[in-house]
């Protein structure tokens, strides 16, 4: 948004033109007008005013101009309001705004609302109502004009909800606010066209804050004069309907409120029928006979054929427009309208004629029928306030210029009367625009003289012949609701009153075309779908630290679960190797795994006291002790008939099979290796408990002999403890012993050891 000026206390110079707005150099330089180039400071305002005496009694009516130039190029200084202000007793005042990208660039969001060059508008008609009385101006009676889109621009202002109180009356050359390119409320539209300009600038990014940050490291000089053709439409860059946007809060941006960054809240259509705007408006609006002839006559394609148009280019013309304008519902059929619309019957292959009706279809569809719809909602009897409204046609050209026909009258030709051209030192205007003194005819002079004055008069009285103008001597008779009277300026003596200026081709366009699409705005995605994005760098920081701080607690419940599993399974381990290692085996543990535990220390202690008594106090073990085969059976035949289908009868079976004699019993001092293949061939796949690991069966490095300490200890009531159970796995060398080793007690042991179920040292 712009920035409010400063106080100034002293006098300002105001001898030289300030820089132009950035803009697209083959509209810079003396011959455009614009000799003090283009900058980024550029707005500027010009104002000329009759007098500045301080004794003055009545304030002078202030004109307030806005130059035409599609939206993209243009200058203040281009219209010369010396002339104007002299003549018509009115302070005129020229103003700057920013054009193209800088001024109208929307992503429809937050990052870059648009509507920069409309708010330098606003802001500067709100510095002209604070302090115009310091050059002898009338601040209640502002008349805003201009031609194309500063005349679309002026009706604009004057609905605006910052400006409506501001503007009296309007002064609408070719250009109406009601026009298709006047206003963007299509969001896909402005997003594509910013999408599409960014890659002409190099910058191919998916987000709209990043589009912006790309952009902003681009020199003013790139991106003015960046080309660019917009994929839907006419013109690239327009004002846009506020989209439903917030910014952080008042004061993000220099002194700029919340409501400051929503200047267009509707269609201008919409707050017209709303009478949005001054009660006591008044509207002067006009066309010219060929407004759109500088766009055929600037058109490349057919620069190099001598402008000639002939019938197959014509139909593509319209071709062209049918998808430009996105009529997809019904291309066929709003081809054929438009064809048979704009062919000259009599003789519809003659190429005059061809490009006459090419010139008259873009002039209709863009100017002539917008303005028409304006007058029509302007003058509507059901309206609360219904706007006096004056309208004319221009219908005579500028004679010293000696234009060809086809493109006499074209758009903003008015330029040179009201301006007061034929009056003014050449130096004054553009060299291309310049016209020598002795070139101007009498028909030129007076047609300036008339328009000066009417303008002028409706700036001081709202009526363009309030007063009688002696040169045309006409009366310009207000609109009437189906009565659309408009004044038809041609030369000195055919100046009159006429009705209802094209009215079938005005209403083709604002009201048969919009039936056969049923709407204007696109019925398919746009060639570039717009982008998503996180409106602020703070959101998206936001967004990131939560998304991170999401991913940390999805670690963390995932390395919680799988540390909760291998606690709850070392946990089973150990409840399994305590269960073994105690005789306290309640009656809650009466599971199968029990009861074979229960049943083999039962059988071991029977044999213990038949072995005990076969081992001499000098018997050295040297390996494990087998088993009998009556030891066999007696491990396998009661469990077997107790629980004959159970896993562990089958797990018993494994168990004592495994140390038959037939197999070749290990050895005592067999390697911890032969005891784990053992173990994960016996014990690991019958399901009995989990499994042990190498470390867990670590070889000593040292061998010691076998004490009786090591190899049993009894308890009060005769049982041999079981402390041997939490004692490493070791090996066995021959060895001196007091006491009696009870044989078959050490071969369970070993069994249960070589198993996993417990260890055991001997």
């Amino acid at each position: 948004p712009p920035r409010r000026v400063e106080n100034w206390y002293s006098t300002w110079q105001a001898i030289d033109f300030q820089s132009a707005c950035p803009q697209n150099l083959k509209y810079v330089g003396a011959s455009n007008g614009i000799r003090n180039g283009i900058h980024e400071d550029c707005l500027y305002l010009n104002i000329f005013t009759p007098s500045v005496s301080i004794n003055i009694n009545d304030l002078y009516p202030v004109m307030f101009y806005i130059h035409g130039g599609d939206l993209d190029h243009g200058a203040s200084n281009q219209f010369p309001g010396h002339m104007l202000a002299a003549w018509g007793e009115v302070v005129v005042v020229t103003i700057n705004y920013r054009l193209g990208a800088l001024g109208f660039l929307s992503t429809g969001d937050v990052n870059s609302p648009g509507n920069y060059g409309l708010m330098d508008m606003a802001m500067a008609l709100e510095w002209v109502h604070t302090n115009i009385r310091f050059f002898n101006g009338d601040r209640n009676k502002i008349t805003v004009f201009g031609p194309g889109a500063g005349g679309a621009m002026a009706g604009l202002l004057a609905v605006l909800p910052k400006t409506k109180a501001l503007v009296s009356q309007v002064i609408s050359q070719s250009g109406s606010p009601l026009a298709d390119w006047a206003a963007l409320d299509d969001v896909y539209r402005v997003q594509n066209t910013s999408r599409v300009y960014g890659l002409e600038v190099g910058c191919t990014v998916e987000s709209s804050y990043k589009l912006l940050q790309c952009l902003n490291r681009r020199s003013y000089e790139e991106l003015a004069s960046a080309p660019i053709t917009p994929d839907v439409g006419t013109f690239a860059w327009g004002p846009a309907v506020d989209v439903n946007f917030t910014v952080p809060g008042d004061d993000w941006y220099l002194d700029w409120k919340e409501k400051d960054w929503h200047i267009l809240p509707e269609l201008p259509l919409t707050l017209y029928k709303k009478n949005h705007h001054h009660p006591q408006l008044r509207y002067l609006t006009g066309v010219n006979r060929d407004a759109a002839a500088s766009m055929v006559f600037d058109d490349n394609r057919l620069v190099r054929d001598l402008h000639v148009v002939t019938e197959d280019f014509f139909n593509q013309r319209i071709k062209d427009w049918v998808r430009h304008y996105n009529y997809s519902l019904n291309l066929e059929g709003a081809y054929d309208a438009i064809k048979w619309m704009y062919t000259y019957g009599p003789d519809p292959h003659n190429t005059t004629h061809i490009r006459e009706e090419y010139v008259n279809m873009l002039s209709d569809a863009l100017y002539k029928s917008a303005v028409d719809q304006l007058v029509k909602v302007l003058v509507n009897s059901t309206s609360k306030y219904s706007v006096p409204t004056y309208y004319y046609l221009l219908n005579t050209t500028v004679e010293a210029l000696k234009l060809p026909f086809w493109r006499e009258i074209p758009n903003n030709i008015e330029y040179y009367f009201i301006s007061g051209a034929p009056f003014m030192d050449p130096d004054f205007y553009p060299e291309k625009f310049r016209v020598s003194r002795e070139q101007w005819s009498e028909g030129d002079r007076n047609i300036s003289e008339f328009m000066m004055r009417t303008f002028a008069n409706f700036a001081k009285w709202g009526n363009p012949t309030q007063t009688q103008v002696d040169i045309l001597k006409v009366n310009w008779e207000p609109v009437l609701e189906g009565n659309l009277k408009y004044l038809s300026i041609n030369t000195t003596f055919n100046t009159t009153m006429h009705y209802n200026y094209r009215q079938p081709y005005n209403t083709f366009w604002s009201t048969y075309i919009p039936q056969v699409i049923r709407e204007w705005v696109p019925t398919v995605p746009p060639p570039v779908n717009p982008w998503t994005q996180l409106s602020q760098p703070i959101v998206a920081a936001f967004y990131g630290a939560l998304a991170f701080c999401v991913v940390l607690l999805v670690i963390l419940f995932v390395c919680c679960g799988l540390w909760k599993s291998a606690k709850r399974q070392r946990n089973k381990a150990l409840d399994d190797l305590q269960y073994f290692s105690t005789d306290n085996i309640g009656p809650a543990h009466e599971s199968e795994d029990y009861k074979v535990r229960e049943y083999l220390d039962k059988l071991s202690n029977n044999n213990h006291q038949e072995q005990s008594r076969s081992v001499t106090p000098n018997t050295v073990i040297t390996e494990t002790p087998e088993f009998s085969d009556s030891t066999i059976t007696k491990l396998k035949e009661p469990y077997r008939s107790a629980y004959p289908n159970s896993n562990m009868a089958k797990s018993v079976d494994q168990l004592v099979n495994q140390y038959h004699p037939a197999q070749n019993a290990p050895s005592m001092s067999r390697s911890t290796d032969n005891i784990m293949q053992n173990y994960q061939g016996g014990y690991g796949r019958s399901g009995m408990g989990p499994e042990l690991s190498g470390r867990q069966l670590q070889q000593p490095q040292q061998q010691r002999p076998v004490t009786p300490s090591s190899v049993v200890h009894s308890e009060p009531n005769g049982q041999p403890s079981r402390d041997y159970m939490t004692q490493p796995l070791v090996q066995y060398t021959e060895s001196k012993v007091s006491t009696p080793v009870p044989a078959m007690r050490t071969s369970i042991a070993t069994i249960t050891s070589t198993t996993g179920l417990l260890h055991t040292e001997l």
